[in-house]
C-alpha cells in the first residue's frame, strides 16, 4: 500500500502493542513512514483481553505495558540512544538510527473502550483516537457528541465508524472508516468499489 499510493494515510487500527516487542514496532513503522514518503499512522491498543497470545494478562497490565511500550517508541523515534527501566520493559542505551520522515514524531492514535475514563486520558496524552464506545462484546459506536466531547479538551485526529458521516464530520472527526467483516474476495472488493460515502 505505501508504495503503490502517493496520496492517502496508511496506518493500523489497531497494533495490540503488548503482544509485540515495542523497539520491533518502532522500526517496521519507521520503515514505512520511509516507504509511504511520511504517511504512516500507528494506532495501538492493549489487545483484546481474551486473546491468547496476551497470556491472560490484566486489562490493567495490558495497559501499563501499552504506556510502557508507548514511551519507549516516542523515545527511539528521536535517534537518540534509550535506557529505559519499566515494571514490563527495560533498554540499555538502545537506539534507532532510522527517524521518521515525519516530525516530531509518527502519529500516534490511540484506540480502546472510549467510556474508559483510562483510554480517553491515554488518547489526550498522544494525537489521534481510533477508539469505539462500549464492550468489544457489544461494542457501540462513538456518537458525534462524544467526538464533540473530547474535542473540547484537546485538538487531535478522530476516527471513527459507522453512523452518520456528515454528522461526524460537523462534530471535528476527520476520519471515518468502515469494518469489513471477512468474507470472499469478491464480495469484499464490491464493498470497496462502492468507495466512501458522500
Amino acid at each position: 500500500m505505501a508504495m503503490a499510493t502517493e496520496r492517502i494515510r496508511i496506518g493500523t487500527t489497531v497494533t495490540p502493542l503488548p503482544r509485540r516487542r515495542p523497539w520491533k514496532v518502532a522500526a517496521e513503522a519507521v520503515a514505512l513512514d520511509h516507504l509511504s514518503g511520511g504517511r504512516m499512522i500507528l494506532g495501538v491498543g492493549i489487545g483484546d483481553p481474551g486473546d491468547p497470545f496476551l497470556e491472560n494478562r490484566t486489562p490493567r497490565v495490558l495497559a501499563e505495558m501499552l504506556d510502557e511500550g508507548l514511551a519507549i517508541i516516542d523515545e527511539l523515534w528521536t535517534g537518540r540512544p534509550v535506557t529505559f527501566s519499566g515494571k514490563h520493559y527495560s533498554l540499555d542505551n538502545v537506539q534507532l538510527t532510522a527517524r521518521p520522515v515525519q516530525a516530531p514524531r509518527i502519529p500516534i492514535w490511540v484506540g480502546g473502550n472510549f467510556l474508559v475514563p483510562a483510554v480517553r486520558r491515554r488518547i489526550l496524552r498522544w494525537d489521534g483516537s481510533c477508539a469505539y464506545k462500549g464492550s468489544t462484546d457489544a461494542p457501540q459506536q462513538i456518537t458525534p457528541d462524544d467526538v464533540r466531547g473530547l474535542l473540547a479538551e484537546r485538538d487531535l485526529d478522530v476516527k471513527v465508524s459507522g453512523g452518520d458521516p456528515g454528522a461526524f464530520a460537523e462534530a471535528g472527526a476527520a476520519w471515518w472508516g468502515r469494518w469489513i467483516a471477512p468474507m470472499p474476495l469478491e464480495d469484499t472488493l464490491a464493498i470497496v468499489r462502492q468507495g466512501p460515502p458522500t
